[in-house]
């Protein structure tokens, strides 16, 4: 049996992890072994532990919002469970909403087999355009192949031209805020929670309702950290902001 997670011990109650720069990380006390330290945007610094992948059973999916210094951050909770042995690691892998990170995961979130886990990967570098970007990547394996297959996106141009019968997500709008052009995403996002909310959470919590999966522990809304990468999920500069209630 191949271990999940990121290679603990197993047993723990809820370990949280965000992405930073293409790697899984998790905030330790200093001087924890193996753990390196980074400074964070307000010039504190902090030691984490970092890993290339997460890997797990998706069990429960979350909209937060909070509040931090007047600001409203929302994010994206994906909690996984990582059997090990006898024992279950349980992660809270946060994602900032309105980024490349989520944006992804809701490209490939129908394609994901709930019954099977999957693995996070991630990776951080310059597009085309020479900016800087966070990337994304889920995969599970297939059949009885023991390598993890990455999945594709839906609702591609591509993907849409090989599927017309597929609902289409909705274009962007550029609207006018405070006298500026932005691209407004909002009925993309409202689009994206919609199947979220429906075909992805719901069965998820049906299911753990019936006691097939061995839940996460309830937690209070609390993030973890506050460095996220930065950037609308398209090559558009600018977005609008976007007032979203969680589920």
């Amino acid at each position: 049996m191949e271990q999940l997670g990121l290679g603990n011990e197993g047993g723990r109650n809820l370990i949280y992890v965000s992405n930073f720069m293409g790697k899984f990380e998790v905030r330790v006390k200093h001087g924890t072994p193996n753990s390196i330290e980074r400074e964070k945007k307000g010039g504190d610094r902090i030691s984490v532990l970092n890993h290339q992948t997460l890997s797990g059973y998706i069990v429960d999916i979350q909209k937060d919002v909070t509040e931090r210094n007047s600001i409203k951050m929302v994010s994206l909770k994906i909690f996984l469970d990582a059997p090990w042995k006898d024992k279950v690691d349980h992660y809270c892998l946060t994602l900032p909403y309105n980024s490349n990170l989520t944006t992804a995961f809701f490209h490939m979130m129908e394609n994901i087999d709930y019954s099977k886990p999957v693995q996070f990967s991630s990776k951080h570098g310059k597009d085309d355009k020479g900016k800087e970007k966070t990337s994304l990547f889920i995969s599970q394996k297939s059949g009885l192949s023991d390598d993890w297959t990455p999945l594709g996106w839906r609702y591609t141009k591509k993907w849409a031209e090989a599927n017309p019968s597929e609902p289409k997500k909705p274009e962007w709008k550029q609207v006018e805020v405070k006298g500026e052009f932005v691209w407004d995403n909002t009925a993309e996002i409202r689009f994206f929670e919609a199947i979220l909310k429906e075909q992805i959470i719901k069965p998820l919590r049906e299911k753990k309702a019936a006691g097939s999966t061995a839940s996460a522990p309830n937690q209070e809304s609390v993030m973890d950290d506050d460095d996220f990468p930065e950037g609308p999920p398209a090559e558009e500069e600018k977005v609008a902001e976007v007032d979203l209630l969680p589920f």
